[in-house]
């Protein structure tokens, strides 16, 4: 509330104060500069999100990859780069990348590597990994969280793998029993792939973290220096 008793606010006080205001000789000068730092800001903020973009597609890909390279069974990094990815990424974008590069993976170098032919129960590994980086978000969250997504990742890829072992491999009756025997024969595979999925995880997680901060500073850096 003023001296004269009209209020502050420009709804209720002199309806001349906000045309005087916002037409300031000051304000109108420095319109055009807020404008440009803005579009500035945003610019560099678009072109952070994409170089994280193509370091975690890049990631997806290589761990696609890596599958087909020497390594105890089902013990490799593929289920902790899923994670961050879906975590870190748009979970459509994770999923649908993941998805793709193991299906053109698969494609190419199964029949090189292993001399074997894809069946159709492949689609369930290939829906397994994409399911993976659903519980990605659970990292940027506490230790409980995290401890969800490294334990249920590879759980739900368990379940949706074997279940097409089960499904079509011939191997198990197509009863409860068949595939309670067919996920007890993955407990194995299960187990490496969880201790992968808690070692890798603790590994690449910070290393990203400490990259992202690193990139989010030297844009900052820049920013001020070019501002």
């Amino acid at each position: 509330m003023g001296k004269t008793g009209q209020s502050d606010n420009p709804v209720c006080g002199n309806r001349a104060s906000p045309v005087k205001r916002y037409t300031s000789p000051q304000l109108s000068k420095a319109t055009p500069q807020l404008i440009l730092l803005l579009y500035l800001d945003a610019g560099r903020f678009a072109k952070l999100r994409w170089e994280v973009k193509v370091i975690l597609h890049t990631l997806i890909v290589l761990a696609a990859l890596l599958r087909f390279v020497p390594h105890a069974a089902s013990f490799s990094p593929v289920f902790a780069v899923l994670l961050i990815s879906g975590g870190y990424l748009r979970r459509s974008s994770a999923m649908s990348v993941a998805f793709a590069a193991f299906v053109i993976a698969d494609l190419v170098f199964t029949p090189l590597v292993y001399h074997t032919a894809i069946g159709w129960t492949q689609l369930f590994v290939w829906l397994g990994f994409a399911a993976v980086a659903t519980f990605g978000p659970l990292l940027k969250s506490g230790w409980g969280a995290k401890t969800i997504a490294v334990w249920g990742g590879p759980t739900a890829f368990l379940l949706i793998a074997d279940f097409g072992v089960w499904l079509g491999s011939g191997m198990y009756p197509r009863t409860l029993s068949g595939l309670s025997l067919c996920y007890i024969a993955a407990l194995p595979f299960y187990r490496n792939a969880l201790l992968a999925s808690i070692l890798w995880t603790a590994v690449l997680l910070p290393a990203y973290l400490t990259w992202e901060r690193h990139l989010s500073l030297r844009r900052a850096l820049a920013s001020g220096h070019t501002a």
